[in-house]
């Protein structure tokens, strides 16, 4: 009967613990207060067009996922430095004060005949108040510690090996977009002149055929050529905004963003690369990835060495002080030294298991590196391949739009003496603009594909700092 209200009162504590649902609306509301406040406190209001430096500068400073990855670094630092804090020998503390209702008498029985018992007696106080002091340090705990913290300090360098390889894609994207921008941006820009003429001529068209002028055939596949010449002039805004969104969430600032880039101008130089081999070379010294499974390595030897430990007997040296107010003891106060040892036979087996398996995951990381250093060697071959066939373009789209402007001279000096129309002009006025597009968008590609190459060796901006120069070429002229 008195296990009753005991069990009664156990189940309604677990009742009552039951785990409640907390409504996510408000929750929701409060930290959508908190987004608004710093998207507001990073909308920026650049006075000045931003070059690519500037813009570069401005994202390592406030990009968002360098920021959670800094977090992350500061994280396992703390946790490094917890571990290490574990190699501090053990110490405490301890106080007691007990009283009893009854006195602790004792009687007894004698083994020897004819012997009468000891009467009662008692060897303890009914108040008595304990405390101590002590201290220990066990050897396979220290060396488990020790081991331990080397671990989660390299697995902060890995951190920070990822913060440095996100730093470089980051300024990859950056460099992609932007020149992205750059050529969108002196597409339609450039455009505005042509468009007028496409508008002007469509207007034409339309009302030489309310006239009864030209047929319907005639004036709608006329009209049918302006319209897709005015179809791609329409994407490159697009393209030029699209890129200054990605641009701007790379800088860290909200949507819509309130900036202008500067338009360098255009000037082509042959890219003098090292050889294939000292790329591939440069690429296996530099490539932060590879920097990650050395260190990967590392923490897999140390889990080795803990793992050699646990097949140890364990030690433990311990001292204290120590104090019983007991008033029938001799010594009230006393301190004592000793060593303690322990052998867990029975878990040798597993624990050799565990060394095995260590040595498996160091074989797994080593292959993973080869395929890691494989995949950089292929990725640094590719972005060189790229690179080549970008200013081979190049050269052809520039030939290119040296002959359709030639073209377009030559038709605008006859239509000059009546011999083609607007119209027939207009078509290779576009064409001229459209070569110089593409010499444009080919340019873009060359300086992407420099950066590209750059990321795949780990040295971001290394090649193709200083390539801009005067413009050479204009394709703001039909």
């Amino acid at each position: 009967m008195r296990l009753a209200p005991a069990m009664f009162l156990m189940a309604f504590f677990v009742s009552s613990c039951h785990h409640k649902t907390v409504p996510m609306g408000p929750v929701r509301m409060k930290n959508l207060q908190e987004e608004a406040c710093f998207f507001r406190g990073s909308d920026t209001v650049f006075e000045n067009p931003l070059t690519l430096d500037d813009i570069i500068k401005i994202a390592i400073a406030n990009n968002l996922d360098l920021m959670v990855k800094a977090q992350e670094v500061a994280i396992n630092a703390e946790v490094s430095n917890q571990e290490h804090l574990k190699m501090i020998p053990n110490g405490g503390a301890n106080y007691r004060y007990t009283e009893r209702d009854h006195n602790t008498a004792a009687f007894s029985q004698s083994l020897v005949p004819g012997v009468p018992p000891a009467p009662l007696s008692i060897s303890r106080n009914r108040f008595i108040n304990t405390w101590s002091v002590e201290f220990s340090w066990t050897l396979l705990d220290f060396g488990m510690a020790y081991f331990q913290w080397h671990q989660e300090a390299n697995k902060t360098l890995i951190k920070r090996i990822q913060y440095q390889r996100l730093e470089q894609d980051l300024i990859l994207n950056i460099v992609q977009q932007y020149w992205k921008a750059v050529a969108a941006r002196k597409a339609f820009e450039g455009a505005k002149e042509v468009l007028s003429r496409v508008y002007s001529q469509k207007e034409l068209y339309r009302r030489k055929m309310g006239l009864r002028i030209i047929s319907d055939l005639v004036g709608l596949s006329a009209e049918n050529r302006l319209v897709d010449i005015e179809l791609d002039f329409v994407r490159f805004e697009r393209l030029y905004h699209q890129a200054l969104l990605e641009l701007a969430q790379s800088m860290g600032i909200p949507p819509a963003p309130d900036f202008e880039i500067v338009i360098p101008e255009i000037a082509f130089e042959d890219i003098e690369v090292a050889d294939i081999e000292t790329l591939e070379q440069t690429a296996l010294i530099h490539r932060p990835e590879l920097y990650e499974k050395d260190v990967e390595d590392f923490i897999a030897l140390d889990e080795l060495n803990i793992a050699a430990l646990e097949m140890f007997p364990n030690l433990r040296l311990f001292s204290g002080s120590h104090h019983d107010s007991n008033f029938f003891l001799l010594f009230n106060t006393w301190y004592e030294i000793g060593l303690q040892t322990a052998w867990d036979l029975l878990s040798l087996p597993w624990r050799y298991k565990h060394r095995d398996i260590v040595l498996e995951q160091r074989e797994l990381v080593r292959k993973q590196r080869f395929a890691m250093a494989l995949g950089v060697l292929t990725q640094v071959n590719l972005a060189n391949l790229m690179l080549k066939d970008y200013i081979r373009e190049y050269k052809v789209a520039r030939e290119a739009y040296q002959v359709k402007s030639e073209l377009a001279e030559a038709y605008k000096k006859r239509q000059a003496k009546g011999i083609y129309s607007e119209a027939e002009t207009l078509i290779y006025d576009s064409d001229a603009y459209f070569a110089g597009i593409r010499l444009l968008e080919s340019y873009a590609q060359i300086q992407s594909s420099i950066e590209q190459l750059n990321n795949a060796m780990g040295l971001p901006l290394y090649y193709g700092a200083d390539k801009l120069e005067e413009a050479e070429i204009c394709v703001d002229c039909y």
